[in-house]
């Protein structure tokens, strides 16, 4: 096989996989929050609705200013949030490829870096990319862009000099942003205090501060900590036993993934220029990356939703593959794998093509059962019982919620309220 045939083929085969990832979105369905923003957005939307709903959120929920416009702005009926969800998809795969472009371009790397990388994260992050992507409501992909938008500016040759007001209000829209991105972008900049002229760093330092504490001092957190599955805690004992808790999920979710994802790291070339050095600081700059987008986690005793470990997977991607890379130099019998490097990116393309066509065969019937239940659904006041939607497979990669019994169950309330029922059941 040619060099230009093997690149058609692995391009093609990308195309592929970045549409049936994004077709994906198009079969999801609507949850619980998904119609509490349909309830107080879109059934009664205007031009006043999106800034009405940032300032409810500030006052009652979070601070997060610019995601709950955000929110505002893209909430939809519940029949329609699969569009949200398929947007979803493409900016989390865009930003992603537009992030490893640069750094392709940046070391010299091979474009097979891209997808690679591309098929890394997909595996890698599998587990929680229906609560994070696929979830119109998803307040994940928004700070992820800015994050890496920002990350590319600090990796940059460009990095000593910043001083504009479009980089000072990226930076408060990111530490504004979500709080998991704090303490890992915190750590970046102290890293790089030497790179980076004085004031520039002193001015990006503080805008990224200031986006925080408007965040951090809303009083709607007040609110938001109370609906934490255990009360805030700061007693030693019980620190110590979530912070296990918590990494102990997050590594958790790798599992039997690794025996496809090491073969594959280990089998790209990279740029033979690449230093030990360079490659133990990328391993430890996305570990520390990945480690710390956890610590906000740690004082709200229990609450570690799987959507949560969205960056932390993402970034431990990354920091495994510098990190084989590294261990490939010190260790020259690992450079045999190199010999299976265009096997093993097409196995895995393909692998992960074959994985997203059984979800969407699967999301198929899903959705159509999700309609059906969602026309039985008329504005009326009275208490109706519809029936379940059909259950997805087993590893069914979207986010997947459901009326119960219960007619007092939260997703069966936020149900109801949108459809004006005076109560709702499911059979």
């Amino acid at each position: 096989m040619t060099n230009f045939t093997y690149s058609k083929i692995i391009t093609f085969l990308m195309i592929i996989f970045f549409s049936l990832f994004v077709v994906l979105g198009l079969f999801s369905v609507a949850v619980m929050d998904d119609f509490w923003h349909a309830h107080f957005i879109s059934k009664n939307f205007n031009p006043f609705s999106p800034l009405v709903w940032a300032y409810g959120q500030y006052i009652n929920w979070t601070g997060r200013v610019l995601i709950s416009l955000i929110q505002g702005i893209s909430s939809f009926p519940p029949r329609y949030t699969n569009l949200m969800s398929s947007l979803n998809a493409i900016l989390f795969l865009t930003c992603l490829y537009a992030y490893f472009y640069k750094q392709k371009i940046r070391m010299k790397l091979s474009v097979d870096y891209i997808y690679v990388m591309l098929l890394i994260i997909f595996i890698i992050c599998y587990p929680v990319l229906g609560e994070s992507v696929f979830w119109a409501a998803s307040v994940y992909i928004a700070p992820l862009i800015l994050f890496l938008v920002c990350l590319n500016l600090l990796e940059s040759d460009s990095i000593y000099d910043l001083r504009s007001w479009k980089y000072y209000l990226l930076f408060f829209c990111l530490g504004n942003s979500i709080e998991l991105l704090v303490i890992p972008m915190l750590i970046l900049l102290w890293i790089k205090r030497y790179h980076l002229n004085r004031s520039t760093w002193i001015y990006i330092s503080c805008f990224f501060s200031l986006g925080f504490l408007v965040s951090f001092l809303a009083p709607g957190n007040i609110s938001h900590l109370s609906h934490a599955e255990h009360d805030f805690s700061l007693n030693l004992i019980s620190l110590f036993k979530q912070v296990f808790l918590i990494y102990k999920k997050g590594f958790s979710f790798f599992g039997m993934t690794l025996l496809l994802i090491i073969p594959l790291i280990l089998s790209l070339r990279t740029n033979k220029e690449l230093t030990a050095l360079l490659l133990r600081r990328q391993f430890l700059t996305y570990q520390i990356i990945s480690l710390s987008s956890l610590i906000f986690l740690i004082p709200i005793y229990g609450f570690s939703a799987d959507r949560t470990y969205l960056y932390f997977l993402l970034f431990q991607g990354m920091a495994l593959f510098w990190g084989l890379q590294y261990l490939k130099i010190k260790l020259n019998f690992l450079c045999f794998f190199e010999k299976i490097e265009r096997s093993m990116v097409v196995i895995t393309t393909l692998s992960c093509i074959l994985v997203l066509a059984f979800n969407i065969s699967d999301a198929k019937l899903l959705r159509a059962s999700f309609i059906d239940q969602q026309q039985k659904m008329v504005s009326v006041d009275k208490l109706i019982s519809v029936s379940q939607m059909k259950k997805p497979m087993s590893k069914h990669l979207l986010f997947y919620s459901d009326c119960t019994p219960n007619k007092d169950s939260w997703s069966n309330v936020a149900m109801a309220k949108y459809y004006g029922l005076s109560g709702l059941t499911c059979y």
